[in-house]
């Protein structure tokens, strides 16, 4: 997920400064720059400390103590910010931690029974009573579920959060909301749109780079539930 640095709120928006790029990155980015009508040209990036690496998410105001799973949690830096800054209980999820020490500085932020080491389609299943259409809102930062899994992990997401749930999904690469990198086949929105009825996104563009806000509401009924709730 990313190191975070600031979160505050601005005009109902909860806004999160995500990855700063390192100095030493900036020439070679510099120049990879040029070659993409996308982002600056190297004249622009000289003077620019931020890199593409840089995410500003904007998300519609969280409401305050309202029930939030953060998907692919990380150290749980972010789950953290929203849980002090909007007063929610925050969960989260994270199957592969980068370092072994990164799981225990995420059960001191949000406590041991608010952490697991698991994907999203196993808490699921194994913890349908914990996970099952229980949150106000579910957040995925900076979206890189395999291809092979897209399918299972939106249904997982209309799943896990509750009839007027609000899922968020964010990417530093936009495109992947619309295509794969390769061809021309629809990526992620089509799909999304099987399992929730009302879809949109955001695309920010500026002089270093873009980012995109998925938003995701009313998800439809679950006509056959293979969650055994009984468990």
């Amino acid at each position: 997920m990313g190191r975070a640095f600031e979160v505050t709120e601005e005009e109902k928006k909860f806004v999160i400064n995500i990855i700063k790029m390192k100095p030493s990155s900036l020439p070679t980015y510099a120049a990879f720059s040029q070659s993409t009508d996308r982002y600056a040209s190297a004249h622009e990036r000289k003077n620019n400390q931020w890199g593409i690496r840089e995410e500003h998410v904007e998300l519609p105001l969280i409401p305050r103590g309202s029930k939030v799973l953060d998907v692919g949690a990380g150290t749980g830096f972010i789950a953290e910010k929203i849980k002090d800054t909007l007063g929610c209980d925050v969960y989260a999820l994270e199957p592969s931690f980068e370092r072994s020490t990164d799981y225990e500085t995420c059960v001191k932020r949000l406590g041991e029974d608010h952490i697991e080491k698991l994907t999203l389609q196993e808490a699921l299943q194994s913890k349908p009573e914990k996970y099952f259409q229980a949150f106000d809102v579910v957040t995925v930062f900076k979206y890189n579920v395999p291809y092979m899994y897209k399918d299972d992990f939106l249904n997982s997401l209309a799943k896990t959060v509750k009839p007027g749930g609000i899922v968020y999904i964010t990417s530093v690469e936009p495109e992947r909301f619309y295509r794969e990198s390769h061809g021309e086949a629809l990526y992620l929105t089509e799909t999304m749109q099987k399992y929730f009825g009302n879809v949109k996104i955001t695309e920010r563009r500026a002089f270093h780079g873009s980012d995109g806000l998925m938003t995701c509401a009313e998800p439809k009924p679950v006509l056959e539930k293979k969650i055994d709730l009984k468990k």
